[in-house]
Protein backbone atom coordinates (compact mmCIF):
# COMPACT_ATOMS: atom_id res chain seq x y z
CA UNK A 1 0.00 0.00 0.00
CA UNK A 2 1.73 3.63 -1.03
CA UNK A 3 1.43 6.59 1.50
CA UNK A 4 0.97 10.22 -0.23
CA UNK A 5 2.48 12.72 1.83
CA UNK A 6 0.13 14.09 4.52
CA UNK A 7 -2.75 10.86 4.50
CA UNK A 8 -2.73 8.61 6.38
CA UNK A 9 -3.43 4.76 5.69
CA UNK A 10 -6.00 2.85 7.23
CA UNK A 11 -4.85 -1.03 7.43
CA UNK A 12 -7.61 -2.51 8.60
CA UNK A 13 -9.40 -5.12 6.72
CA UNK A 14 -12.38 -4.83 5.69
CA UNK A 15 -15.43 -7.46 5.68
CA UNK A 16 -18.26 -8.13 4.18
CA UNK A 17 -21.41 -9.68 5.13
CA UNK A 18 -23.78 -11.74 3.27
CA UNK A 19 -27.22 -11.96 4.47
CA UNK A 20 -29.98 -14.19 2.46
CA UNK A 21 -32.70 -12.59 1.94
CA UNK A 22 -36.56 -14.66 1.94
CA UNK A 23 -37.06 -13.74 -1.68
CA UNK A 24 -33.81 -15.85 -2.58
CA UNK A 25 -35.16 -18.59 -1.47
CA UNK A 26 -36.75 -20.20 -5.14
CA UNK A 27 -40.37 -21.24 -4.97
CA UNK A 28 -40.69 -24.84 -4.92
CA UNK A 29 -43.93 -26.81 -6.35
CA UNK A 30 -44.48 -29.86 -4.45
CA UNK A 31 -47.79 -32.55 -4.71
CA UNK A 32 -49.12 -35.19 -2.50
CA UNK A 33 -50.32 -38.86 -2.62
CA UNK A 34 -53.65 -39.77 -2.59
CA UNK A 35 -55.32 -42.61 -1.25
CA UNK A 36 -58.76 -43.62 -2.20
CA UNK A 37 -61.36 -46.60 -2.33
CA UNK A 38 -63.13 -47.15 -5.65
CA UNK A 39 -66.66 -46.70 -5.60
CA UNK A 40 -69.17 -50.04 -5.68
CA UNK A 41 -71.17 -48.12 -8.72
CA UNK A 42 -70.56 -44.79 -10.19
CA UNK A 43 -67.76 -42.52 -9.50
CA UNK A 44 -65.61 -40.91 -7.01
CA UNK A 45 -62.64 -38.60 -6.79
CA UNK A 46 -59.25 -38.64 -6.03
CA UNK A 47 -57.81 -35.19 -5.10
CA UNK A 48 -54.22 -34.15 -5.32
CA UNK A 49 -52.82 -30.64 -3.35
CA UNK A 50 -50.13 -28.73 -5.54
CA UNK A 51 -48.59 -26.14 -3.57
CA UNK A 52 -46.13 -23.69 -3.93
CA UNK A 53 -43.58 -22.85 -0.96
CA UNK A 54 -41.77 -21.11 0.78
CA UNK A 55 -42.24 -17.32 -0.09
CA UNK A 56 -43.90 -16.86 -3.49
CA UNK A 57 -43.48 -13.39 -4.53
CA UNK A 58 -45.33 -13.82 -7.89
CA UNK A 59 -47.81 -15.93 -9.89
CA UNK A 60 -45.89 -19.32 -10.60
CA UNK A 61 -47.48 -21.96 -13.17
CA UNK A 62 -47.23 -25.44 -13.71
CA UNK A 63 -48.46 -27.86 -15.59
CA UNK A 64 -49.75 -31.65 -15.45
CA UNK A 65 -51.25 -34.77 -16.71
CA UNK A 66 -51.97 -38.43 -15.62
CA UNK A 67 -49.87 -41.46 -16.39
CA UNK A 68 -51.13 -45.07 -16.00
CA UNK A 69 -49.52 -47.36 -13.08
CA UNK A 70 -51.26 -50.77 -12.53
CA UNK A 71 -54.82 -48.65 -13.15
CA UNK A 72 -55.31 -47.85 -16.15
CA UNK A 73 -56.77 -44.87 -18.08
CA UNK A 74 -60.67 -45.03 -19.61
CA UNK A 75 -61.26 -48.48 -17.51
CA UNK A 76 -59.99 -47.11 -13.60
CA UNK A 77 -60.08 -43.56 -13.68
CA UNK A 78 -60.46 -40.54 -16.15
CA UNK A 79 -57.08 -38.78 -17.64
CA UNK A 80 -56.79 -34.85 -16.98
CA UNK A 81 -54.52 -32.93 -18.36
CA UNK A 82 -53.62 -29.11 -17.87
CA UNK A 83 -55.24 -27.38 -20.83
CA UNK A 84 -54.26 -23.85 -18.81
CA UNK A 85 -51.27 -24.37 -16.35
CA UNK A 86 -52.08 -24.16 -12.71
CA UNK A 87 -51.52 -20.69 -11.61
CA UNK A 88 -50.19 -20.26 -7.87
CA UNK A 89 -49.54 -16.98 -6.33
CA UNK A 90 -49.43 -14.93 -2.58
CA UNK A 91 -53.01 -15.07 -2.43
CA UNK A 92 -53.40 -18.83 -3.54
CA UNK A 93 -50.49 -21.38 -2.47
CA UNK A 94 -52.13 -24.39 -3.23
CA UNK A 95 -54.73 -25.77 -5.74
CA UNK A 96 -56.41 -29.18 -5.54
CA UNK A 97 -56.55 -31.57 -9.31
CA UNK A 98 -59.34 -34.15 -9.06
CA UNK A 99 -59.04 -37.22 -11.25
CA UNK A 100 -62.40 -39.20 -11.79
CA UNK A 101 -62.21 -43.18 -10.53
CA UNK A 102 -64.52 -45.14 -12.33
CA UNK A 103 -66.22 -48.56 -10.59
CA UNK A 104 -66.46 -51.47 -11.92
CA UNK A 105 -66.92 -55.16 -11.36
CA UNK A 106 -63.50 -56.80 -11.71
CA UNK A 107 -61.83 -57.73 -8.77
CA UNK A 108 -58.41 -56.06 -8.79
CA UNK A 109 -56.71 -55.19 -5.29
CA UNK A 110 -55.02 -51.91 -5.08
CA UNK A 111 -53.82 -50.35 -8.38
CA UNK A 112 -51.93 -47.10 -8.91
CA UNK A 113 -51.83 -44.36 -11.41
CA UNK A 114 -49.85 -40.70 -11.30
CA UNK A 115 -50.38 -37.64 -11.53
CA UNK A 116 -47.26 -36.21 -13.33
CA UNK A 117 -46.01 -32.01 -12.58
CA UNK A 118 -43.95 -30.56 -15.31
CA UNK A 119 -43.22 -27.27 -17.12
CA UNK A 120 -42.76 -25.24 -13.91
CA UNK A 121 -42.27 -21.32 -14.53
CA UNK A 122 -40.72 -18.78 -12.10
CA UNK A 123 -40.42 -22.16 -9.82
CA UNK A 124 -39.27 -24.98 -9.62
CA UNK A 125 -40.68 -28.45 -9.06
CA UNK A 126 -39.52 -31.04 -5.90
CA UNK A 127 -37.61 -33.72 -6.12
CA UNK A 128 -40.87 -35.44 -5.80
CA UNK A 129 -42.70 -34.11 -9.12
CA UNK A 130 -45.64 -37.04 -9.06
CA UNK A 131 -48.33 -37.63 -6.98
CA UNK A 132 -49.49 -41.51 -6.77
CA UNK A 133 -52.68 -42.07 -6.53
CA UNK A 134 -54.17 -45.28 -5.35
CA UNK A 135 -57.02 -47.00 -5.73
CA UNK A 136 -58.12 -49.48 -3.19
CA UNK A 137 -60.67 -52.13 -4.50
CA UNK A 138 -60.90 -54.40 -1.83
CA UNK A 139 -61.05 -57.71 -2.74
CA UNK A 140 -64.63 -59.79 -2.41
CA UNK A 141 -64.66 -62.49 0.21
CA UNK A 142 -65.90 -66.23 0.01
CA UNK A 143 -68.08 -67.60 2.26
CA UNK A 144 -69.78 -70.53 3.09
CA UNK A 145 -72.56 -71.89 5.44
CA UNK A 146 -74.07 -75.10 6.80
CA UNK A 147 -76.27 -76.64 4.59
CA UNK A 148 -78.44 -79.58 5.27
CA UNK A 149 -79.81 -82.01 2.62
CA UNK A 150 -82.63 -84.40 3.04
Amino acid sequence: MGLIAGVAANAAPSLALAIPLAADTPTTITINDVTVTEPVSGQSLASFTISASPNITQTVNVDYATSDGTAIAGSDYVAVSSKNPIQLSTSKQSAVVSVTIKSDTKAEGSETFFLNLFNAKKATIATKSQGVGTINDPLPTLSIGDRTVT
